[in-house]
């Protein structure tokens, strides 16, 4: 094999010039390397290995592939257009950002998309990159990604459509000669069906959590910042209105309209699950409560004092269930209460306490009306009473005709 030339700058150039015989057998072939000569150094003996490994179809070693990765565009484009370098292996150390803004293009480019689709997709893969660090695609390990996605704390449903959406983008950068491998490829994706049990609260069972949070301001050794009368609000806040726990957490006193009849809470289409802005009414013994709560608090300021994790919450409105006496997890169905409950409850009283139809509460709830009848399964969806006027089919009975 032909050693690697160095050919020191000469007049206008400011690059060292290496010169060697390529894969192929082809001489001469250039490549400007660097400024310093020791890099341009190192330079050739990266080339000098990537020669004999295209040569005996090995592939670089771990100390070459992280080199490649860090390697200034400029150069990484020119071994990939002399064959040494795989276009994959090429793309794939360009920012992880950059592939997934080309993935949010390329969902968006299918007919059966919507522009909100591709965000969303495209969302769930940015969010699991930014939280795990993650900076090239080579960097994305699937038992990472798994108790990350774990940890979080969603549903069952949730959890498979962040899966789904980094699998996709994997498959993607495979198909587009992005990157080499899928991680997820044999991801077995969790069931949508296997979603945690929840059941809403009953009325009596709320006003005991509201009665028992007025009796304290903090528990001992609390650590959270949260007071009682703040999660008391927001129990009720999350009740009249339906919103989901993010929702609730980014709301800011400016979104509230309690001057109106009746007062409302808008969402922006930017904290709304389904990329659409609303408006939720709500009544207005809760308008003057809030009134009251947000009085001297400036417009941009956050509603609600909220952790920003979920395991705080989940933990916190666990131990005021107990303390109300309400039982968060039922010993024989196994059914729960857990804080995304309330919105469960919110659909729930709609429905059988207010008299809404599945419809209207369909859309108080901002989901379709498939997505109600799963939440309020097992609570009266419909008025059956017609059955209670069946006539009798005993013998002797009403309506019935005895033979001969």
């Amino acid at each position: 094999m032909m050693p690697v030339q160095y050919i020191a700058p000469k007049g206008t150039h400011k690059r060292w010039t290496l010169r060697f015989t390529n894969w192929d057998g082809k001489r001469g072939v250039s490549v400007y390397a660097h400024d310093e000569r020791e890099a341009s150094v190192r330079l050739g003996g990266v080339i000098k290995r990537l020669v004999a490994c295209k040569q005996c179809g090995d592939v670089p070693n771990v100390d070459d592939r992280h080199y490649i990765e860090s390697m200034p565009p400029r150069l990484s484009k020119r071994l990939t257009s002399i064959g040494l370098l795989d276009r994959r292996r090429h793309m794939a150390g360009r920012p992880i950002q950059e592939h997934v803004n080309a993935f949010e293009r390329y969902v968006a480019a299918r007919q059966t998309n919507t522009a909100a689709h591709s965000k969303r997709q495209a969302g769930y893969v940015r969010r699991v990159c930014a939280a795990l660090h993650i900076h090239m695609y080579d960097d994305l390990r699937e038992s990472d990604i798994l108790q990350h996605v774990k940890d979080l704390g969603l549903s069952n449903t949730t959890r498979r459509q962040y899966l789904i959406a980094i699998r996709d983008f994997c498959a993607w950068m495979q198909r587009d000669k992005r990157g080499i491998g899928n991680p997820l490829e044999n991801t077995k994706l969790p069931d949508a069906n296997d979603d945690t049990p929840r059941r809403p609260l009953t009325v009596d069972e709320f006003r005991q959590l509201m009665a028992y949070l007025e009796t304290f301001e903090r528990y001992p050794k609390q650590k959270t910042g949260w007071l009682a009368s703040d999660r008391r609000l927001i129990y009720w806040f999350c009740v009249s209105t339906g919103l989901r726990q993010n929702e609730t957490r980014t709301r800011r006193v400016c979104d509230l309209s309690l001057d109106h009849e009746p007062a409302s809470v808008g969402i922006s289409w930017r904290d709304a699950k389904n990329d659409r802005s609303a408006v939720v009414p709500f009544g207005r013994d809760l308008a003057d409560a809030l009134r009251e709560y947000t009085r001297g608090k400036h417009p941009s300021a956050k509603l609600f004092p909220l952790p920003v994790s979920r395991n705080d919450i989940t933990r916190m409105f666990e131990r005021d269930l107990r303390g109300a006496g309400v039982e968060p997890r039922h010993p024989d169905t196994g059914l729960v209460i857990d804080f995304h409950a309330l919105r469960t409850t919110a659909i729930c009283w709609w429905l059988d306490v207010y008299g809404l139809s599945v419809k209207k509460t369909a859309a108080m709830a901002r989901a379709s009306e498939r997505t109600v009848e799963r939440y309020a399964k097992g609570y009266r969806l419909h008025d059956y009473s017609w059955l209670d006027k069946a006539p009798s089919l005993e013998v002797g009975g009403c309506g019935a005709t005895r033979a001969g």
